[in-house]
């Protein structure tokens, strides 16, 4: 064992803090793969707050692995999206649902004919650019519904991006600034690595059993595992500041937060070919997996 941990955030989906209440249950129901109006069904049966005629799901990502299938839906009310709302579909390759995680608004203190009325101000209303630098660009906005000490109102939502910034922020019907973010990723740029992994593991890779020089060995290099090395892509990031790759995408992040101090791995190119007795293995291996489930 190493004598320090690289403690692993796995960022299933990342959610700024709102008045939403998080949920998962479990289900064995069937999930059909494709009807949105079944699914909406199924979504209604399982999450009864919102089984409501003005709410609707829009789907926002799928994705398939080797052994499942991930779905995840946008909630919107009255066609507005809920800002900060969403359902997480796990499933099995046969569609039978493992789990359904969501973070859901109090729909029931919705009040639709208010925000009818602040969506007919919105239409009303010119877009405005004073509260944005001068070279920051707006190249999206759009409606949402925002929850704000208990209360729901349909606000407006910024976004402006660029390779050295990218804000959000949102706007009442006043043009003042209810909520603002900086998703500055360390100036990155979404890109891939290259790396060696395991999988899912040498002995199984080389239909080895374990025993005689096929032994763990203490984390040391071995020269029967290098057949087992399996070169591959993992989603990362490139950060323009500081001119580096790092190992970071949408759904893992490795930091170093455990004395003894050990440097998170890094390169000024992508090639990320650690071998076994090296963190960066350990680092690389962990996030292609968690990628790819």
């Amino acid at each position: 064992m190493k004598s320090s941990w690289l403690l692993t955030f796995i960022l299933f989906c990342f959610c700024i803090k709102s008045n939403a209440q998080d949920n998962l249950i479990f289900s064995d129901k069937i999930f059909p793969a494709q009807s949105i109006e079944k699914q909406a069904a199924i979504l209604s049966q399982l999450l009864p707050s919102t089984n409501n005629a003005l709410i609707t799901f829009k789907l926002r990502h799928y994705n398939k692995s080797n052994a499942s299938k991930h779905y995840t839906y946008d909630v919107l009310y009255n066609e507005y999206p809920v800002f900060a709302n969403y359902i997480k579909v796990n499933t099995d390759n046969a569609n039978k649902i493992i789990s359904v995680a969501s973070q859901l608004a109090s729909f029931d203190q919705f009040n639709a004919s208010q925000l009818a009325r602040e969506a007919t101000a919105w239409a009303q209303k010119e877009p405005t650019t004073k509260h944005w630098p001068a070279h920051q660009q707006v190249k999206e906005r759009f409606l949402t519904i925002y929850e704000n000490d208990n209360a729901a109102h349909l606000l407006q939502m910024e976004n402006a991006w660029d390779k050295t910034y990218d804000h959000t922020k949102i706007l009442d019907l006043n043009n003042e600034v209810v909520a603002e973010w900086n998703h500055q990723r360390k100036l990155g740029i979404d890109t891939f690595i290259n790396a060696n992994v395991f999988t899912p593991d040498p002995l199984t890779f080389l239909s080895k059993i374990y025993g005689g020089i096929y032994i763990d060995s203490a984390d040391r290099d071995l020269p029967w595992m290098n057949a087992a090395y399996v070169p591959v892509n993992i989603a990362a990031v490139y950060d323009t500041f500081v001119n580096k790759f790092f190992i970071e995408n949408d759904y893992i992040k490795i930091m170093d937060l455990q004395s003894p101090a050990n440097v998170v791995s890094s390169s000024a190119n992508n090639n990320f070919y650690f071998k076994r007795s090296q963190t960066g293995f350990e680092e690389c291996n962990a996030a292609y997996h968690i990628t790819q489930f």
